[in-house]
């Protein structure tokens, strides 16, 4: 009777034993063409709000604190979570966007146009590779290209020209630094002028007469005479300033011999602003309109005019230079 019921009992456990074990089913190994169309809910992949810190491949993971369409990632290496799906949403459609670009406020995407913004300073110009964005060189300066400023400018570390050679039509206003001239110069009510310097005094002489031969005589700055002596044709001048522009007049030819050479004289001393009548040289126009010479207050200035030639020169009908501050 006892070994009955032992037999029995060991039955009873036996089965019980094997009918927990069924209760775990290996789907990979026993599973076949498994269909979850008809359950009631399927929920095939972990979820949280904290990605699990190891992974291996082919893992998925739905972060349910991510925006729609931000949930889905998978491990693509191992250790490695990747956000699957196209990220932050769908797409838009790109039906009706044309020449638009895709961006995203960081939770959608959309499609944006380009616009000039607020200033009207920029252009966008698509081809078929490329959309391209640049300045409207109409509001935005160009360095290479000639560029009109039409309000009011400052500039702080001030403006430097480029020197360069005369213009050949120069608009009225427009200022450039002169480098035959050496001088800031400008274009103003259709004259070109000199800008750095204004005109302080012009010196105007008119001897009428010739330099002996062989010889040098002096006049005074708006004097009418030569003379021999130095000391009685200088002039004293009240201010500072610099020299310039000096211009002289013939009415008749310098003889074949020799030059007549005339130059401004300060405190007794020939400087670079002279002028040279060649030997044989026509009636005409003779100037230096480069050489300059500083002067102080109270210098003393006078024109000497050296004849080389051995008959009188050229008459000298005029003499004029000028002195600006």
């Amino acid at each position: 009777m006892l070994t009955r019921i032992s037999l029995t009992a060991a039955l009873i456990v036996c089965s019980w034993g094997l009918s927990v074990g069924q209760t775990r089913v290996d789907l990979q190994n026993q599973g076949r063409n498994v269909d979850f169309s008809s359950a009631a809910t399927t929920r095939p992949i972990k979820t949280g709000t904290v990605t699990p810190s190891t992974c291996a491949v082919g893992e998925l993971f739905f972060k349910t604190d991510s925006p729609a369409g931000s949930n889905l990632l998978a491990c693509t290496s191992a250790n490695t979570w990747s956000l699957q799906a196209g990220g932050s949403g769908s797409l838009p459609s790109s039906a009706g966007n044309a020449n638009r670009a895709l961006f995203t406020d960081g939770t959608v995407p959309a499609w944006r146009t380009f616009s000039a913004g607020g200033s009207g300073a920029l252009q966008l110009t698509p081809t078929a590779t490329d959309l391209g964005i640049d300045i409207v060189s109409a509001v935005v300066p160009v360095k290479a290209a000639a560029n009109t400023f039409t309000g009011l400018n400052s500039f702080d570390q001030g403006v430097q020209l480029t020197p360069q050679t005369a213009p050949g039509s120069p608009a009225n206003g427009r200022v450039w630094y002169d480098t035959t001239a050496n001088r800031f110069r400008l274009r103003e009510n259709g004259i070109t002028a000199d800008l750095r310097n204004p005109t302080m005094g012009v010196y105007l002489s008119a001897p009428g007469t010739w330099v002996t031969a062989s010889s040098t005589q002096f006049f005074a700055p708006s004097g009418s005479t030569f003379s021999a002596t130095e000391s009685t044709r200088q002039v004293a001048i009240p201010v500072a300033g610099t020299l310039r522009d000096l211009v002289i007049r013939t009415s008749s030819s310098q003889p074949s011999t020799g030059s007549l050479v005339c130059a401004v004289r300060v405190n007794g001393v020939s400087t670079l602003l002279s002028v040279t009548v060649a030997a044989n040289a026509a009636t005409g126009t003779f100037s230096d309109l480069t050489d300059t010479v500083t002067v102080a207050a109270l210098d003393l200035l006078s024109v000497s005019c050296v004849n080389t030639a051995t008959a009188s020169s050229a008459t000298v009908s005029g003499i004029s230079f000028r002195m600006v501050q």
